[in-house]
């Protein structure tokens, strides 16, 4: 291996621990996830009881409390203050904050943590529990060995005006999705291409390919890169990652879409996390 080719191994190694460690460092992280739940109009009782519209587990019998979801707004009520808090204090009667607005307020009990998301004007709870099995028994991320042939140079078409097509996440909501681009490039003798969507001063790039059969998540990858420069640009496999839901039944992940699909085997970047997708 020639020393540029050992350079550039070892700083994609490192960005995959540096991506690890983001992932795993932050208490409320995907794998400490439990619970997902839907919020219908009027009141929704959570707790650890038998019956409970939003039975969590994990709760003690004094951690209950209600969500009331009231002309398109959720509140939090019948909570006791020394076992329920909002934010790390006593909650306000004022609506909750949702992650569409911003940092969502988040209510805690213990060791767990919940907070109000919005998915299409839809409303859902959504639960992790800092001491949950899937953050202590986690054993690190998993990655093709790297290898420079996936560190592609493609030709990038802007599109003008923005490409706009119907796009859907894994809990069947729709929206539109506008695309900035397209990317094209050859891998393995095939020509290839990706549409791109644009990542604040970046382009990221949803995809599935040929390896979600064995070895990747089968609801796809991303990766991002950086703006082209005289037309092309730089997409490197190697640092592909799983979108959160490979980590967890609870998240909501956008679907690629289906033109992102390639067909060819790209044995690069982040494997399957579980092994019974």
């Amino acid at each position: 291996m020639s020393t540029d080719a050992l350079e550039y191994r070892k700083q994609v190694e490192t960005e995959h621990l540096e991506h690890q460690q983001r992932l795993i460092g932050n208490p409320l992280s995907w794998f400490a996830l439990i619970g997902r739940f839907p919020l219908k109009d009027g009141e929704n009782h959570f707790g650890n009881q038998e019956g409970l519209f939003i039975q969590i587990p994990q709760l003690s019998n004094s951690q209950s409390g209600t969500l009331l979801v009231e002309s398109g707004k959720v509140f939090l009520k019948n909570i006791d203050p020394v076992h329920v808090t909002l934010n790390g204090i006593s909650p306000a009667s004022t609506p909750l904050c949702t992650d569409v607005q911003g940092s969502p307020d988040l209510i805690e009990a213990g060791s767990v943590a919940m907070c109000v998301i919005n998915r299409d004007g839809k409303f859902f709870l959504r639960v992790w529990d800092r001491d949950s099995a899937e953050v202590k028994n986690f054993s690190g991320l998993k990655f093709f060995t790297v290898d420079q042939a996936f560190r592609i140079q493609a030709q990038y078409t802007p599109y003008n005006p923005p490409l706009l097509r119907k796009r859907y996440n894994v809990i069947g909501n729709e929206f539109d999705q506008p695309y900035s681009g397209i990317a094209k490039f050859t891998v393995a003798g095939k020509e290839c291409s990706l549409i791109a969507e644009e990542d604040e001063d970046e382009l990221l790039f949803s995809f599935t390919d040929e390896t979600r059969r064995d070895a990747t998540y089968p609801g796809g990858r991303y990766l991002v890169a950086q703006k082209p420069v005289d037309g092309q640009v730089i997409l490197d496999f190697n640092l592909a990652y799983n979108w959160p839901c490979a980590y967890t039944a609870y998240a909501t992940c956008p679907l690629p879409d289906p033109q992102n699909h390639l067909p060819v085997r790209i044995e690069a970047g982040e494997k399957r996390y579980h092994t019974d997708h």
